[in-house]
């Protein structure tokens, strides 16, 4: 007997399908019942890997996994479950407009200033510009990192840009920075760690390359506008970590491997 661990929207309980298979028949039964998430704490997968080695047979689809012990689980996207190594990703229920990393285009004429005309294509921001929307994101359930540069499930305007950077060459002058970044986690059931900070990035260093970012209080949202010429903002160490957003216990950090 395997029991299949799927999850819809509602974080209260999971729907748990019980598929009962005879090996001289060709019959299957399945029966399904509604219980507590909490009593299932411990028989959750914690991988889309432990997912297919119950049963072969299943699909790409929105699944239950429990990333830490302490935590309530959350609802992964398996994809790849024909493969070998199926990878797990975060369907952000905000949506592309609300999941986005851009590094401007243009770059002002005189770049000391913050106004007036402006070259719209330069050869300097010519490998770097673009946009990029995010329906899901990737993440290794046993950490928490998210992969920043997997493009799976997103779309682009001129060049990729990974999740949660942003940037511009478009001024040196503070305080009209054109690079926007948004990350927004709210409905699923993960938030931005408590001690993840952007950084600048960019030659020569400035301090006011950074204009600001913002983290919501609950950590699944932060909003940033970053630039400098050139520069702009990216996770400290290129490495964001996510963390289940609601636990039984203190977390000390989902007690998930971080230090990888």
């Amino acid at each position: 007997m395997e029991a299949l661990h799927k999850q819809g929207k509602s974080h209260d309980a999971l729907t748990v399908g019980y598929n009962l298979q005879c090996p001289a028949t060709l019959a299957e039964l399945t029966s399904r019942a509604s219980i507590p998430a909490s009593s299932l704490q411990y028989k959750i997968p914690r991988s889309c890997a432990e997912i297919k080695k119950m049963w072969s047979g299943y699909q790409d689809d929105e699944y239950t996994i429990q990333m830490s012990p302490q935590c309530e689980p959350v609802r992964l996207f398996c994809h790849g479950m024909r493969t070998a190594k199926p990878q797990e990703y975060i369907t952000l229920d905000s949506g592309p407009d609300k999941n986005y990393a851009s590094f401007h285009r243009e770059r002002l004429l005189n770049y000391e200033s913050c106004s007036g005309k402006t070259n719209p294509s330069p050869q300097l921001t010519e490998k770097y510009w673009g946009t990029s929307r995010f329906n899901k994101i990737r993440i290794d359930p046993s950490s928490g990192l998210i992969h920043r540069d997997d493009f799976t499930f997103s779309f682009h305007t001129g060049n990729p840009v990974k999740y949660g950077r942003a940037g511009d060459c478009f001024s040196a002058a503070s305080k009209c920075h054109k690079g926007r970044f948004n990350i927004d986690l709210t409905g699923t059931g993960l938030r931005v760690r408590s001690d993840i900070e952007w950084e600048q990035w960019g030659s020569p260093k400035i301090p006011h390359r950074l204009l600001s970012y913002r983290k919501s209080d609950d950590g699944t949202k932060v909003f940033g506008e970053c630039g400098g010429s050139c520069g702009g903002c990216t996770p400290k160490n290129e490495r964001l970590y996510l963390e289940p957003a609601r636990c039984t216990k203190p977390n000390q950090q989902a007690g998930m491997a971080h230090n990888l």
